[in-house]
């Protein structure tokens, strides 16, 4: 479970009150320019916040919030703090019926002025400016890219809700949410069958694939409507190509900064680096920031990453075609070997969960619907929760009242057993045999579906 967001509201007048001295040059405000909206702009509410650890809980801090006027907004807040850093800022309709936000990073320095202009009206897609140092360094935006991107998604999705509307399907047919014995449904490359008798571990040895890049490639040739699949592979590659673009400007920036708050800066907007990189950069900060920088922003990074390399070393290492390792799990207060459950049966699905995975969940009432079908031809699965507490898995675990081995792994995931599968972040599943074999991994509901159609021959 994640850690308990508090929301702490700053009033500008408290604030300068009991910081009369510094209010003049620590004072910031925004200005907003809606008049592009009319009539429908006013209302709109304005916030600037950030996110500060404290402790082992995340602190959501409110700088300021008001509401456009007039076509144009104007928000004072004070951020007093030596090192810059980064925030939220986010614009939003809340009005019934109406919901939508829309928000970018800010970089909040001390006295820095903020202009945002909004540039559509359909998603509240606007554009910012700072007069801060590191502001106009790290965050120039390139407008007329970014407005011609903006513009195109925007077409996109409209006429795929004029698909949608029209009766036309523009969903792939392999989608988690279909029924697994719909006839309408294509089965997938998992339904394939094999000389299974004749097979031994290593020949299931193969690369791993992302479950998601399997399904997004296979999804391009079972949309029924060929419109709805280019479009689809026109917003794919569109954002493929803008996060690209963004990345790599970040890298540069990243690659050619000398000064370590700048570095970290960069680090904290999101830069695409391998872990290894990140941590001797982070690893380097460490050294370079002042001390309470450092405890806050750093020291949580650091100890990520080396999480992070670790599980992901573990993870690659589970490959197709290898043996999971032994370990012990508790069913009624009793100590079961996990070799055991596997030689009563076939095959057995280790599926790693929390309550707030919604793929999880999901995948768990498509488990249901053939849970039964396959049990008695040698099939179980057992799901583990990798939840930081374990009250919190006794209460969702008992609300679902899974058919299924259902266990808690202590520690979470920082537990043995997480730490054993690499399990960084839920869902994440293997497929074994009675032996321990991982067979596949990572399946979708209807993969999985098609597989033991195949392998336990119904």
């Amino acid at each position: 479970m994640n850690s308990t967001t508090k929301p702490v509201h700053l009033g500008v007048i408290g604030m300068c009150l009991a910081l009369m001295a510094s209010c003049g040059s620590d004072r910031s405000v925004l200005t907003g320019d809606f008049s592009k909206l009319g009539e429908a702009g006013d209302g709109l509410t304005v916030e600037i916040a950030y996110q500060r650890l404290n402790q082992d809980d995340v602190e959501r801090v409110v700088l300021a919030s008001g509401r456009v006027e007039s076509g144009s907004i104007e928000l004072k807040f004070i951020f007093d703090q030596e090192v810059p850093r980064v925030g939220f800022l986010a614009v939003s309709n809340q009005r019934p019926g109406e919901f939508m936000t829309s928000g970018r990073s800010i970089l909040l320095e001390k006295g820095a002025s903020y202009t945002m202009n909004i540039q559509n009206s359909s998603s509240l897609w606007f554009t910012l400016t700072s007069t801060g140092n590191y502001g106009r360094v790290i965050a120039q935006d390139d407008v007329v890219a970014q407005a011609a991107y903006v513009d195109e998604m925007n077409d996109l999705r409209e006429r795929l809700q004029q698909l949608q509307q029209s009766g036309i399907r523009t969903v792939p047919l392999t989608e988690r949410f279909e029924d697994v014995e719909s006839e309408s449904r294509v089965s997938s490359i998992h339904a394939e069958v094999l000389d299974w008798d004749s097979m031994n571990c290593a020949d299931y040895a193969g690369e791993y694939e992302n479950f998601w890049e399997k399904r997004a490639k296979f999804a391009e040739t079972t949309v029924p409507s060929e419109e709805a699949r280019e479009i689809r592979i026109r917003m794919r590659e569109l954002s493929t190509n803008w996060h690209k673009k963004v990345h790599n400007k970040q890298s540069e920036l990243l690659t050619a900064a000398t000064d370590p708050v700048q570095r970290l800066l960069i680090l904290e907007l999101g830069v695409d680096l391998e872990p290894e990189k990140l941590l001797q950069i982070y690893e380097e900060l460490a050294t370079q920031l002042p001390e309470h920088v450092v405890e806050e922003r750093v020291t949580k990074g650091l100890t990520w990453l080396t999480e992070s390399i670790a599980l992901k070393k573990v993870d690659e290492s589970l490959k197709l075609g290898t043996y999971v390792p032994s370990f012990g799990i508790m069913i009624d207060d009793s100590d079961l070997p996990f070799q055991d459950v596997l030689k009563d049966n076939q095959i057995v699905v280790l599926e790693f969960w929390e309550n707030y995975c919604g793929l999880c969940l999901s995948a768990f009432r498509n488990y249901r619907k053939f849970y039964e079908k396959f049990t008695e031809f040698g099939f179980e699965v057992v799901s583990i929760s990798i939840e930081r507490n374990r009250e919190d898995w006794v209460q969702k675990s008992t609300e679902l009242d899974l058919p299924w081995i259902d266990v808690f792994a202590s520690g979470g995931r920082q537990g043995a057993i997480a730490q054993m599968f690499g399990v960084e972040f839920p869902r994440k599943n293997f497929v074994l045999d009675s032996e321990g074999c991982i067979l596949k991994r990572d399946l979708t509901p209807n993969e999985l579906y098609d597989f033991l159609s195949a392998r336990l021959s119904l």
